[in-house]
């Protein structure tokens, strides 16, 4: 998965567990003509992020037919909305995405009448809804450090040890610019979210040194298949807390680090095409999954922190999860991603094309 946000977190290692798996994106479903069909609904979804059961219940619910495509990528799915106008309702971007498609006048705004169990929401990531007003949050989480513990003996516990030589070959960063630059800034003791020139280029000179030792910047689905089977092409990879926590489940060995130097909080959100073919039932979708008992079914399965007060305080959630500190730091140490200006965009993209030369 993608994500975006950051302050200063004390380490804390843990070895975690969920199911899940990830695969090659799919093409959209076709959409009916017969206006005697039943109702449609088309998601796209990061691989394998929502369990097939939610889209069994949902369909059984509402007799909505629920079509679906994967992407591995946010930029993959920003650039397939753009180019495909009309087949996507549903799209699941970061929050800090979600408020730049919606300013790109890709995404609608909610109708916040068809969405009424947003009143569910932590006071926290309903504000963030109230003032976006274009997405419903429903989960988040952190970007830390995955380990093979099989491979690696030593205490893992800053960005640095990603740029360790003895692992030349063996760690990864994720195929993501901002939570690259992330962390590098994290590292150095700059805020994920600077505009100064100076500290980005400190960032990527960082980045530029050590990117030899890296076997690359890779997609969630490749880390995944590593770290899951242990065939120790990848030792340690940056990676996202509700990835490991899922990888951990069938890894016994892995274990996931939140660095010292403070790692990015990311809010994951529901969001509704400018142009969606079926916007009634991507409402319905929407209240659907902010219901308590939903949104306990998905963070449950997919190891990430809910956004959901009533999921919490009425003991859906795991208590497993409730309960560790990795996957519900305190909310003091994380700091939310800011929406990025045009200059410290275009900057940021220049630092992400140099390190794919």
């Amino acid at each position: 998965m993608s994500r975006t946000a950051l302050f200063p977190i004390i380490a804390v290692v843990f070895i975690i567990g969920c199911g899940g798996s990830t695969e090659a994106a799919k093409p959209p479903q076709s959409i009916s003509n017969d206006p005697d069909a039943p109702a449609e609904l088309h998601v796209y979804n990061w691989s394998e992020f929502f369990p097939d059961e939610l889209y069994d219940l949902f369909e059984a619910e509402t007799g909505i037919q629920v079509r679906f495509s994967y992407y591995n990528e946010e930029e993959q799915m920003y650039a397939d909305v753009i180019g495909e106008p009309g087949v996507y309702d549903i799209v699941v971007p970061s929050l800090s995405l979600a408020d730049d498609m919606f300013a790109a006048r890709v995404l609608r705004p909610l109708d916040l009448d068809l969405v009424p169990n947003t009143e569910h929401l932590l006071p926290r990531f309903a504000q963030l809804f109230e003032v976006t007003g274009s997405c419903a949050p429903f989960d988040w989480g952190t970007t830390g450090i995955a380990v093979n513990t099989a491979y690696i003996e030593d205490d893992i516990t800053s960005w640095s040890d990603l740029w360790n030589p003895e692992y030349a070959g063996r760690a990864s960063m994720v195929n993501n610019s901002g939570e690259v630059i992330g962390a590098a800034l994290r590292y150095l003791g700059y805020s994920i979210n600077t505009d100064d020139p100076e500290e980005l280029a400190e960032a990527e000179a960082l980045l530029v040194q050590h990117k030899p030792l890296l076997a690359g910047f890779l997609g969630s689905d490749v880390y995944w298949h590593s770290l899951e089977s242990g065939d120790g092409f990848l030792w340690i990879a940056q990676a996202w807390s509700g990835d490991a926590v899922a990888i951990a489940m069938e890894n016994p060995d892995i274990e996931y680090v939140v660095p010292r130097e403070g790692t990015d909080m990311f809010v994951e959100c529901l969001a509704i095409t400018r142009d969606a073919p079926n916007p009634e039932s991507a409402h319905a979708f929407i209240n659907f999954v902010l219901r308590p008992d939903i949104n306990a079914l998905l963070n449950n399965y997919t190891g990430y922190a809910s956004t959901n007060e009533t999921s919490i305080e009425t003991g859906l959630i795991d208590e497993e999860l409730l309960t560790n500190p990795a996957v519900y730091p305190d909310p003091e140490l994380l700091e939310a991603w800011d929406q990025h200006g045009v200059e410290n965009t275009e900057l940021r993209n220049k630092i992400w094309a140099n390190l794919q030369d």
